[in-house]
């Protein structure tokens, strides 16, 4: 905890200096939506080339009309169905995979196994990248140039081996230090008994414990060491371990200033999520108590949400881009300040 007199920053002038430079740059919405969705909000536009009809509205309309007659005969039918299909399915299985040789699943399970992997790395060079990029952006901001999505690319490119290693190794030596312990002690429990038992409960207890504490100071001190990379063009380590040595000299203020960033977006972001909930669970309740729907009434509710969905996005960068900018205002405002302590 901190000693001193005065503090670093007022969460009020951060808010106020952050908002200034968030809705002056709009290219930091951008950034913001990249690392919020970038690894998951790829699909999210897939069927935005599809298009619709009269006939369509009138076919999605007859189907509903029909679900009603179609769900009562259905019990006639679904027993001699089933009993049919699932006597010439187990057959037709069979008959393949007698002739699939057994290296077949090896190589498929090899493919499904470099295939996860791939996805994982892609994963992390992307969400290294798009914090970067946005800590970058923030950064040409504040130094009173007009950030893009070009120059705050390409200027993370030369540091981006070093935010790599910052968002994966960390977290992976942690994570196989908490199972190595837990295996051990797991390992040693099958031969042990009585009070032996009892002291192995309490240190697994304890190795979960130290896990939680070392992930939270990791996860803090990864916030100050991402600027120390990008800002300041540290390696990796060399940025973590400063990191840790802000939090531990700023880690009450730091949980203050993360409480009021998560009310602020749970506030911001849950309700429109909230409303965009209720609408679909309004839709689908309307649909399976109306079975007959007018072709206007469609496309308007799909519009609806869609709107919806497009501003919860923007929404999100824009409170992304936000709560980036507010800990990198606050990081410049200790940068140095803490390396020889």
């Amino acid at each position: 905890m901190s000693t001193d007199r005065q503090p670093d920053w007022k969460i009020s002038e951060l808010y106020k200096s952050s908002w200034e430079l968030v809705k002056k740059h709009k290219v930091l919405w951008v950034f913001g939506m990249a690392v919020a969705f970038l690894a998951t909000g790829g699909n999210l536009g897939s069927s935005s080339n599809s298009r619709f009809n009269s006939s369509d509205w009138q076919n999605l309309q007859k189907i509903f009309q029909n679900h009603a007659a179609t769900t009562a005969a259905l019990p006639t039918h679904v027993g001699n169905v089933l009993g049919t299909s699932t006597t010439a399915l187990t057959q037709l299985t069979q008959q393949i995979t007698a002739n699939i040789p057994v290296y077949f699943y090896f190589i498929l399970g090899v493919e499904v196994f470099l295939a996860i992997v791939a996805a994982i790395i892609i994963n992390i060079v992307t969400q290294a990248w798009s914090n970067g990029a946005l800590i970058n952006s923030i950064e040409i901001g504040l130094q009173k140039s007009t950030p893009s999505i070009k120059n705050s690319s390409e200027q993370v490119f030369p540091v981006l081996k070093s935010l790599v290693w910052l968002v994966f190794v960390p977290g992976l030596i942690l994570g196989i230090s908490l199972a190595v312990a837990l295996g051990i002690i797991f390992a040693a429990s099958l031969f042990a008994s009585g009070t032996l038992n009892i002291i192995l409960i309490i240190l697994g207890v304890i190795v979960i414990g130290a896990f939680l504490y070392w992930l939270i100071m990791l996860v803090m001190a990864q916030i100050w060491a991402l600027r120390e990379v990008v800002i300041d063009k540290k390696s990796g380590q060399v940025a973590l371990f400063a990191g840790f040595k802000i939090v531990r000299k700023k880690f009450w203020s730091m949980l203050l200033l993360g409480l009021a960033n998560l009310i602020l977006a749970l506030v911001a972001i849950g309700l429109p999520a909230t409303l965009i909930i209720g609408l679909v669970i309004g839709m689908v309740s309307l649909t399976a108590h109306q079975l007959t729907l007018t072709p206007v009434f469609i496309p308007l509710i799909i519009i609806l949400v869609l709107a919806l969905i497009t501003g919860f996005i923007i929404l999100t960068g824009i409170i992304t881009a936000f709560k980036a900018t507010v800990w990198t205002i606050a990081y410049h405002k200790i940068r140095g300040k803490y390396d020889s302590h």
